[in-house]
């Protein structure tokens, strides 16, 4: 087990996230920044002790594995978890505590999606660039609303969007003969602090915009 000063792993230090984050002897972490994370390096057999104060994801990776259901977690502000180290550069995620609890988030995220269709945030459409296959995340505070249009290559396009890794359901769908290249467009809200992927089929190129 590794070995820590006693009065250095009693303060909390503030790390700004990264790709790859090196933890040191201080076992308490503030983690600033919205990065993402790949993996963390650190003392082998410590647990550390992790707080972040932003959005950004956390990637589940053979590096960076995460117990609480083996897959990436976009973070929240005020989110704890405990990063304990194999060896030094691979750990395992556990404990991961939400700052806020699901029924209380789901009330939140109603009364945004109320104000959001309300026009109450002065939010405004900007052109972005969604990828197919790209995992994204709303780091915004606010729900957001993702718009794309689509040309196909053929008579049938088919999109499908993830939400938090989640099952994935139509986004965009065409089916007739009466258009070689059909053009289409897909809306969906992102709620504050989602992850969201698109999978494209039969699709020659897109516009992507947000409500944000």
């Amino acid at each position: 087990m590794g070995i820590v000063n006693a009065a250095v792993q009693a303060t909390q230090v503030s790390i700004a996230r990264a790709s790859t984050v090196a933890l040191g002897e201080a076992t308490k972490i503030l983690l600033t920044g919205t990065a993402q994370i790949d993996s963390f390096t650190g003392i082998v057999g410590v647990t550390y002790e992790i707080t972040t104060d932003g959005a950004g994801p956390l990637a589940h990776s053979a590096g960076l594995t995460i117990l609480q259901g083996g897959a990436t977690i976009p973070t929240a502000a005020g989110d704890t978890f405990e990063a304990y180290m194999l060896t030094s550069t691979t750990c395992e995620v556990r404990n991961y505590q939400r700052a806020i609890d699901p029924k209380t988030a789901e009330t939140a995220n109603t009364t945004a999606n109320n104000a959001l269709a309300g026009g109450h945030y002065g939010q405004t459409w900007q052109a972005v660039t969604r990828v197919a296959g790209t995992t994204y995340y709303n780091t915004t505070g606010k729900p957001i609303v993702l718009s794309k249009s689509f040309t196909g290559t053929g008579p049938t396009i088919r999109v499908t969007i993830s939400i938090n890794s989640g099952t994935p359901f139509d986004f965009a769908r065409h089916s007739s003969g009466n258009a070689a290249t059909p053009q289409i467009v897909g809306n969906c809200l992102i709620p504050n602090g989602a992850s969201y992927l698109l999978t494209e089929t039969s699709v020659a190129s897109g516009v992507s915009t947000e409500l944000r």
